[in-house]
Order: structure tokens, then sequence, then C-alpha cells
């Protein structure tokens, strides 16, 4: 096997994702992440939304990996990359000042590679003018903007916002702005597929498309439809050099998704999707790590 970059995991400390890393693997916490990845080979990671916002939507809600008495300073280790989650209620007027300074405060980390937007659990499509600001910030920044799409984990979720469609308007609106469509808009495959193929700034991650412990053969054979969709896209795409691996971990065991992936994807593009279509999407990530 290549070496691995994981473009999207998780490392909230809650109850569910303490529950979920006991029935995936490893256990929801950074040390037992931190000997997987040097088990599997995995280089380097990116975090999405790293933290809670506690509350306050004009936090970046980062929480500190190094247990730091200061709150404004973050220390991860060099291989933990992350994305700023935001919450639009942070954007909204009378907030909009306080959030932008946060996070410009947040950006000062070198591990911060970007923004995640959580389109489904917030009801705004990606091209809403409240992600302008997020958008120029990143512009400004070089940062990369990633999305949440397709279904949601709470049936609260609103499914019209999180579809890959939208995310082709802001691709047009800024072409120089690197996009992500995250869990390669599952069920939309079809759609997440022509978005990356249309737009050279649209870049996708296959994150989250099974949980828990999916043995391959199992699981290819119980979902045999949903693996010929998913490979069958991904080939019409022929875009490799912009798809990504990532396992929406603490969700899923690195091992048994590493292993599924891997029969989804030709073994010619491994090296591409597992490793090298990350350091593209994530620049800063590629100074990190090589």
């Amino acid at each position: 096997m290549v070496k691995i970059i994981d473009a999207h995991l998780h490392l909230n400390k809650n109850e569910k994702f303490d529950q979920l890393g006991e029935q995936g693997g490893p256990r929801n916490d950074l040390p037992s992440l931190l000997r997987e990845f040097e088990r599997l080979e995995v280089a380097g990671c990116v975090v999405m939304g790293t933290g809670r916002l506690d509350e306050d939507p004009c936090r970046a809600g980062l929480f500190n990996l190094a247990g730091e008495p200061d709150p404004d300073h973050y220390r991860y280790p060099p291989q933990v990359c992350f994305c700023i989650g935001v919450d639009p209620e942070g954007l909204k007027p009378g907030r909009l000042e306080r959030t932008l300074a946060d996070y410009r405060r947040v950006l000062a980390c070198p591990n911060c590679v970007g923004f995640k937007i959580y389109l489904g659990y917030k009801p705004y499509f990606a091209y809403d003018p409240i992600y302008t600001p997020v958008y120029e910030l990143a512009r400004e920044f070089d940062l990369t903007v990633a999305y949440h799409t397709g279904d949601t984990a709470s049936s609260t979720g609103r499914l019209r916002f999180a579809h890959p469609l939208a995310i082709d308007e802001v691709a047009v609106a800024y072409p120089k702005l690197r996009l992500v469509i995250c869990h390669f808009g599952s069920p939309w495959m079809a759609d997440a597929a022509e978005v990356v193929a249309k737009n050279p700034n649209v870049y996708t991650d296959l994150s989250g498309l099974a949980v828990g412990r999916p043995e391959t053969a199992d699981f290819r054979g119980r979902f045999s439809h949903y693996v010929s969709e998913l490979s069958g896209w991904l080939a019409f795409a022929e875009k490799w050099d912009r798809v990504m691996f990532g396992t929406d971990w603490p969700l899923v065991s690195l091992e048994h998704y590493i292993a599924l992936i891997a029969s989804c994807v030709p073994a010619a593009h491994w090296e591409q999707v597992f490793y090298r279509s990350a350091l593209s999407a994530y620049p800063k990530l590629g100074k990190i790590l090589e």
C-alpha cells in the first residue's frame, strides 16, 4: 500500500464520538489516533471543524490539543492540520466583525489549512451571500473551503441545502478558490462527479461512505449497487488528481476503511487518491509533510 493522508476526520470529544471510536477503532483520542497512523503508515490528516463552538458562533471552536493554559494558542502535532468550522450565525450583522477577527487569530496557526461549511446542518446554500466573507478570507490567505454534502447525520438536517450542485455556483464565482465536496455528495454522486469534472478548482473526498468496521467483501456484497455507482462515477469524472481519501473517523475503523476504498479505486490511482491529491487540495498540508 502507498502512503496515506486522511483528508477528513474529526477530533471532537463527546460521548457519541467516544462510542463510535470504541465500535470502529481506534479510540476517540489523539494518542490512540497517532499510534494507528504509525501502524497504518498514515502520514497526516485534516481535521474538520476542530472542537466545539460552545454556544458562541463568533468563535472558531478550536480546542488545545497540547493542554496549554492560554486559550489563544493552539499546538498541534505537525501531521495534524485542521479546517475552521464555520457557524453562519456568527456571520450575521452585529457579529461578523468579531467572528472574522477570531478567524484571523486562528489562521496564524500554521496547521490551519481552510474552512469547513456545514451544508444541510445550516439552512443556507453554498452560494448564499452570508458565506461571502469566508470566501474572501480564504482567497486572501490562500486557504481551501470544504463543504459537508449529501446525507446528514441528523433527521433535523435539510437535504436540499446539502446538494453538491450548489457548489458549482461558488466554483464559477471564485475560480481561483479551492473547494472540496466532502463525502462525494453521497447519495448524489453523479452530481458531485459532474461538478468536479467541470470545475478545475473543485476537489472531492471519499469520507463517510461507511461506518463501524466494514468488511470489504461483505460491504461490496450487501451494497453492490452503491459500490458500482461509486466506482462508476469516479471513473466518469476521471479527475483522480482531485479525488482524496478520507475516513470521517471516528465513525469508521481506519484499517477497514482503507481496504474498502482501495477496492473501489483502481490500483493505478492509489498514490494519487490516498496521498497526492490532498497535498494539492490543501497546499499548507504539503508544506508541513514534504
